[in-house]
């Protein structure tokens, strides 16, 4: 389902890309759940189009600005990265988006530049487990054990038990 306030269009120049021989493609269409085939083909194959992809962006609309956030315990002062508090790192179906694509860039509920995945490693490590050598690509995907990718997706929120199941497709 299509953000309500973003509109892709305003943001690429879709007829520049395709002319170079690039695909963009906005990963906010609905599948048909009430076909069972066409779910499990979507599943199966979001793996290989993050993969495919040149570059994905993942819009934090719950990241206000590129402030850093700052936690305070009695005595000491942390300073954070502002996708410490994003839900995204949180959801089932965004494992595939992390380790998969290329290029992974983050952008802020405005728009603003937050960082790629390799500027973000270990705070994306922090927040969801995955070795920054994964993350930066040093340490290819299929060489990490199953029991460590299977630990990725301990505490991952999904609708519904097969959701889990379809986001470890092509992580497994």
């Amino acid at each position: 389902m299509a953000h309500p306030q973003f509109d892709p269009k305003a943001m690429v120049d879709f007829d520049s890309l395709w002319s170079r021989g690039l695909f963009p493609d906005v990963d906010t269409c609905c599948i048909d759940s009430s076909d069972c085939s066409e779910v499990v083909r979507s599943a199966k194959s979001m793996y290989s189009y993050y993969h495919n992809s040149e570059v994905c962006y993942v819009h934090l609309a719950d990241v206000q600005n590129n402030s850093k956030v700052c936690y305070v315990y009695p005595d000491v002062e942390v300073k954070g990265s502002p996708i410490w508090r994003s839900e995204w790192f949180q959801q089932g179906w965004t494992l595939q988006e992390l380790v998969a694509p290329r290029r992974l860039e983050f952008f802020s509920a405005d728009w603003e530049f937050i960082g790629d995945r390799h500027q973000l490693a270990n705070d994306i490590h922090y927040l969801t487990g995955i070795s920054p050598s994964v993350l930066n690509g040093s340490t290819p995907l299929h060489s990490v054990d199953i029991r460590t990718r299977m630990s990725w997706c301990a505490g991952r929120k999904t609708v519904g038990g097969p959701d889990l199941v379809y986001s470890l497709f092509g992580i497994l």
